[in-house]
């Protein structure tokens, strides 16, 4: 006898941290290009985990690494038109 309960789809949830190498993959770059990026030598923020001992885990917010890719692509052709190709000061 067969049970008619339906089931729903078993979905993963999305990275949010991704570690150096899925981050440097992720933007098809090397990882020593991604490190050289990394603040403090470049713009892209880390999140820097503690960990046993003196070790320390890196990990990627994936809304930090669109953010860098929003702001390499440079002004856009609206905003360049309606004089607004700079950022907003802070």
């Amino acid at each position: 006898m067969q049970s008619n309960t339906l089931t729903a789809p078993v979905t993963t949830p999305p990275l949010l941290l991704l570690t150096s190498r899925q981050a440097a993959h992720a933007l098809s770059i090397s990882p020593r290009l991604l490190w050289q990026l990394t603040e403090p030598r470049g713009p892209i923020r880390v999140l820097r985990l503690s960990g046993r001992g003196s070790a320390r885990a890196l990990r990627y917010d994936v809304r930090d690494l669109l953010a860098w890719i929003d702001g390499a692509k440079g002004p856009t052709e609206e905003n360049v038109t309606a004089g607004t190709d700079r950022p907003a000061a802070r």
